[in-house]
């Protein structure tokens, strides 16, 4: 549990830990739940940290092709954690 007021990189920090932690353990199986940010707001938070590409081009849709190379590379490493991160979708009940 983390908390803090808005704003302060609570889930940030949160997705960061997870993400990297998946990174660095192959065998380790990540679930990320958070209330406030939908998992498409988080994938596309983590693929700018991992591809170095700006959040609101990524955001956006709207990478210019100099950035291809490294959305390209930030979705590979995304792709390697596929099978073993998941996000939680249901109701926080």
């Amino acid at each position: 549990l983390v908390g803090g007021p808005p704003a302060a990189g609570k889930t940030a920090l949160g997705n960061q830990l997870a993400i990297d932690a998946a990174r660095l353990n192959p065998g380790l199986r990540v679930l990320v739940t958070c209330c406030e940010v939908p998992p498409g707001v988080l994938l596309d938070r983590t693929l700018s940290r991992l591809s170095g590409v700006p959040y609101r081009l990524i955001r956006g849709r709207e990478p210019t092709p100099g950035h291809h190379r490294d959305v390209a590379a930030g979705m590979a490493t995304l792709a390697q954690l596929g099978d073993r991160v998941a996000f939680h979708t249901g109701p926080f009940t």
